[in-house]
């Protein structure tokens, strides 16, 4: 767009083509007069409309107010912000099932953006505390987008235009660069369900309006081009129309006028110039190509009508009724059915109108009047005589419809009285009649009041059908044969069954809402209904994810933990941020149950540093407000010394199949050992545990490598990713012992000799006496023992039991047992 050339058009005033003026008289909104009540807001949701505005000076609040589409008031005021600050200018977008409500919040000297989401009945779903790039004191006024996926928060405050992107449940998605912007513009305005636009007013000379296009997740789709050249403007109001922008602004001369930019081939037109001065605060309504612009001059409230090119379709024309006092701050929306409602502040109070087409001037919208072209003949459903009978049903409550019974019994039967019939005697002159039900408001034929009766000739005494000779009860036209069976432990259908045998059940529950479900339940023998099985709201327990009370939502904590979240961290400076939705006499914390100390007093967030310990923390941070006390929990862990792996045994030499791995980590995650050959290797890893000089043994069948060099690696994890490792290289693999292939004994005098042979060189051989305890080496570095050299040992007579033991240079043993000798 930069560099296009702009042309530019200026229209006067065209003689009207349609009446499209106020209708029927001005009604108030707010019902509590406190205060003053300012800047009205309308919006029309799916079924209804809703104003919201500012009550200050008193009780200070944003409020709103739902009608239904002829203007009656839906329930009683509510009560939007929540009560934390100094709240003002609101500003309302539809969802598809309720609204979002923004509006500029001062707390403490410093303005904040408040954004809330209700649902249709004006309960509130989430909230969000927004601050600008820079902390001032200077107005913000907050405008809101709602796009399918996203809704999108901007305003323009002390030279900076903010704009937030938040997900649908308030959270902040991504906010904008900020922009050096005149704060006299909105920040965001909506463009299409895939875009929207960005608008700032150049901060230095010239004074140009400035838009961009962005995605939904606010990403920038074009570069900025210039909407307007030099703008003179201080207040401006945006609305998308089919291809055009539509803006209405409000310039330094006191001066309405109106700008059409036409996006698709660039052409700028000025549509319009008011006959009348001092026009500030206007507001734009759009809907099937009109265009209804409103806005206040010289303390009166103003309108006109332009089509979708700019042709304006009406004079200005005046919405409040001049014989009251002034009217302020308009604001308008288009209903369904094409009618307008505006709303405004007069005094310290908000009023609203209704505006349409009115053909005949006689304050009746087309839509409703029978007779549009009549002026003064409101046809109401009732038969008029100007205008013959209407199909509309609308009517005053002085104009209600009247109606006259008559004829209230017809002949159906000729014969004679006291015959069996249709009639059962239900007779008048000349024979049998069936009365109607207007007669007693019965509803059915029956005896109604102007008939006569006869019980002697009645052969059904109940008149419920069904004979006396087979009536059950023939006195009670409540019981017969195919009456309905109620649960009463009374025999409605003369069947002899009890109603527990006749199967009957009855939808039970309230909802089927949340975490409530319908059920049934069964009636007894004894004519009572049995427990149902449905599943009734309960106690609801904030932020779990699920709705006990079946309300629809899964109920918001009054207050919140925003930081610390998460698993584990890895520094031990920690930021605690703690918001809620109320002031507290004292908000504290403790950890792991220890000391509870102070964050802060009558206050509803804290926001601070804080130092945690390197394991696991367990953080409470507790409320008080009078005797209430709740509390809150986040658990994490942190973890900033990585960990350290200290040994492996065997750390050189010999390996046979065990090593035991020595560290330190508070936070193990895992554990590993790996045997790496020079061409394949084999590894285990496992959980471990966690703490200081902790030992873990591996066990490995290493008979593939016998006779091989190896390295052992050890690895430890923590479970912050940080690890450690340690090797032990060039390990022999040894796995196989010196056998003992046999041990015998000769005895020559006082002397015992010995002969044991070994199939392999032990480092050590060994006895044990398995009666005494008592241990000898016999030999090391040996193959045999008392064959290759003569071996005798003197032992005193007896009978004795041995243990013989080889052992190698790796440690692996053979153990020849037991050995029984007798020695004389």
């Amino acid at each position: 767009m930069v560099g296009r050339w702009w042309v530019v058009l200026v229209l006067g005033i065209i003689p009207i083509s349609f009446a499209f003026s106020p209708l029927q008289t001005e009604f108030k909104v707010n019902t509590l007069a406190e205060g003053n009540q300012s800047q009205p807001m309308v919006q029309v949701l799916s079924d209804r409309f809703i104003v919201v505005w500012n009550r200050n000076g008193t009780n200070d609040g944003i409020f709103a107010q739902q009608f239904d589409m002829n203007g009656e008031k839906i329930g009683g005021e509510i009560r939007l912000d929540d009560e934390q600050g100094i709240p003002s200018f609101p500003f309302i977008a539809p969802l598809p099932e309720g609204f979002v409500v923004a509006w500029q919040e001062k707390i403490n000297d410093t303005l904040f953006a408040r954004v809330k989401s209700f649902d249709g009945q004006g309960s509130s779903i989430n909230a969000a505390l927004l601050q600008g790039f820079s902390t001032n004191q200077y107005i913000i006024k907050p405008t809101v987008v709602i796009l399918p996926s996203n809704i999108v928060v901007g305003w323009n405050e002390a030279g900076n235009s903010t704009v937030y992107v938040l997900n649908g449940d308030l959270s902040v998605a991504t906010s904008l660069q900020p922009i050096k912007s005149s704060r006299s513009v909105p920040a965001v305005s909506y463009e299409s369900e895939v875009s929207f636009l960005r608008l700032w007013k150049n901060y230095s000379t010239p004074n140009d309006l400035i838009a961009q296009h962005f995605s939904p997740e606010g990403i920038a789709l074009d570069d900025p081009f210039v909407i307007f050249q030099d703008m003179p403007g201080v207040e401006f109001d945006v609305v998308r129309v089919f291809d055009d922008h539509f803006f209405a602004l409000s310039d330094s001369a006191g001066s309405y006028r109106l700008i059409v930019v036409q996006l698709p081939n660039g052409t700028l037109v000025e549509v319009g110039q008011a006959t009348v001065d001092e026009s500030p605060f206007p507001h734009i309504a759009a809907k099937n190509g009109r265009l209804f612009v409103v806005w206040h001059g010289y303390d009166q409230v103003y309108g006109q009508v332009f089509d979708e090119s700019g042709k304006n379709v009406t004079d200005v024309f005046m919405i409040a009724q001049p014989s009251l006092s002034w009217g302020r701050f308009p604001s308008a929306a288009f209903l369904p059915d094409g009618r307008a409602i505006v709303a405004w502040q007069r005094d310290d109070e908000i009023f609203a109108r209704f505006v349409g087409d009115d053909d005949d001037e006689d304050g009746i919208f087309n839509g409703m009047d029978g007779c549009p072209g009549v002026p003064g003949n409101f046809c109401n459903g009732c038969p008029d005589p100007e205008c013959g009978v209407c199909a509309q049903t609308f009517c005053e409550a002085n104009a209600s419809p009247r109606c006259s019974y008559y004829n209230t019994s017809m002949l159906i039967e000729d014969a004679p009285l006291c015959s069996a019939g249709m009639g059962d005697n239900n007779y008048g002159t000349g024979g049998e009649y069936l009365c109607r039900g207007y007669c007693d408001g019965a509803g059915t034929p029956d005896y109604a009041d102007a008939c006569i009766y006869d019980p002697f000739c009645d052969s059904d005494d109940d008149n419920d059908g069904d004979p006396d000779v087979t009536d059950c009860a023939p006195s009670d036209p409540s019981r017969f044969h195919g009456a309905k069976e109620l649960c009463n432990g009374i025999d409605e259908n003369c069947n002899d069954i009890y109603d527990g045998e006749e199967n009957l059940t009855m939808a039970c529950g309230v909802s089927d809402v949340g975490l409530c479900t319908f059920g049934t339940e069964s009636c007894s023998n004894s004519g009572e209904w049995n427990e149902c099985s449905a599943v009734f709201p309960a106690d609801e327990i904030f932020d779990n994810g699920l709705d006990e009370d079946c309300d629809g939502t899964d109920t918001p904590a009054p207050c919140r933990i925003i930081s610390p979240i998460g698993d584990f961290f890895t520094k031990r400076s920690l930021q605690i941020f703690f918001m809620c939705n109320q002031t507290y006499d004292k908000i504290e914390y403790t950890m792991d149950g220890r000391y509870l100390r102070t964050l802060c007093k009558n206050c509803y967030f804290y926001k601070g540093l804080k130092s945690f310990r390197d394991n696991e923390n367990n953080l409470v941070i507790t409320t008080r407000k009078g005797q209430e006390v709740s509390e809150y929990y986040s658990n994490f862990t942190v973890d900033v010394r990585p960990p350290k792996l200290q040994r492996i045994e065997p750390s050189r030499g010999f390996a046979i199949d065990k090593f035991t791995v020595k560290y330190t980590e508070e936070n193990c995650m895992s554990l590993s050992l790996k045997i790496q050959g020079q061409f394949d290797s084999v590894n285990q890893t496992r959980a471990c545990q966690s703490g200081k000089n902790i030992e873990q043994e591996f066990v490995f069948n290493l008979s593939h490598f016998e006779g091989r060099i190896v390295d052992a690696i050890a690895s430890v994890t923590d479970i912050n990713g940080g690890s450690d490792t340690k090797v032990a290289k060039h390990l022999a693999v040894d796995t196989l012992p010196p056998h003992i292939l046999s041990v015998n004994t000769t005895q020559q005098g006082r002397y015992t000799y010995w002969k044991i042979q070994l199939d392999d060189k032990a480092k050590y051989l060994w006895y044990v006496n398995l009666d005494t305890g008592k241990k000898k080496i016999l030999c090391s570095w040996c193959n045999d023992y008392g064959i290759s050299s003569q071996r005798k040992e003197y032992i005193k007579p007896g009978t004795y039991h041995y243990s013989f033991t080889a052992e190698d240079s790796a440690g692996n043993q053979d153990t020849f047992s037991p050995l029984a000798l007798s020695v004389v």
